[in-house]
């Protein structure tokens, strides 16, 4: 028992600083998104600096490229956040939900996005998670950008990627960010149930 807890200490130590800093600006940026606090932008463009590096390091190059999208949909969704919902005399985007008329566009989107990265990804890059990386990466901009615009769903489609990057992450060897998403998932559940019952609230009142 003790070696254990030596070797799991050792293994703790033997994280960078960007690993930590990934995995704690990762964490206050989904709770507080969860909560609804426009402050998860700003610990979001933390999180996107440092994952630019990680995903090079593991040569995940879709996630690179995703980690630059990411920080304009981060810019994006705080501007939105704060000023999307200006026809209103109150300009604080509200949530809602997602229409059948705009998941007609994001799911085709979303498959297109995959096929497209992962021919791009088998055919120019040495990864070996060429599939998978190009999954994740359309997944996670579908869900950044519904999350920019507050659409409830975001937190499924989270669900459905977060899991994925777990195994990705930890098949990649950074265990570390691998238990970074096995965390979101968790907040993802929590982050839906609790946008659901304030839209509820908000809707009640109307």
């Amino acid at each position: 028992m003790t070696d254990y807890l030596q070797q799991a200490y050792n293994t703790l130590l033997s994280y960078s600083w960007i690993d930590w800093g990934a995995l704690i600006s990762g964490i206050l940026y989904v709770t507080l998104a969860a909560k609804e606090n426009v402050w998860c932008w700003l610990f979001g463009l933390v999180n996107v600096c440092l994952f630019f590096i990680i995903a090079f390091n593991a040569q995940m190059y879709s996630d690179v490229g995703l980690q630059v999208v990411y920080f304009g949909l981060t810019i994006y969704g705080w501007w939105q956040w704060v000023y999307g919902n200006k026809n209103k005399p109150e300009n604080t985007l509200k949530i809602t939900t997602t229409s059948s008329r705009l998941w007609a566009t994001l799911i085709p989107t979303t498959l297109l996005s995959t096929l497209v990265l992962y021919f791009l990804l088998s055919s120019f890059t040495d990864t070996d998670v060429a599939f998978w990386d190009a999954l994740t990466t359309a997944l996670s901009l579908t869900a950044t950008w519904m999350t920019a615009r507050k659409k409830l769903e975001n937190w499924l489609v989270w669900i459905i990627a977060d899991p994925i990057y777990v195994g990705l992450l930890y098949y990649k060897g950074w265990h570390l960010s691998s238990v970074l998403f096995g965390i979101y998932t968790v907040i993802a559940v929590m982050g839906y149930f609790e946008w659901k019952r304030k839209m509820e609230i908000k809707e009640a009142l109307h």
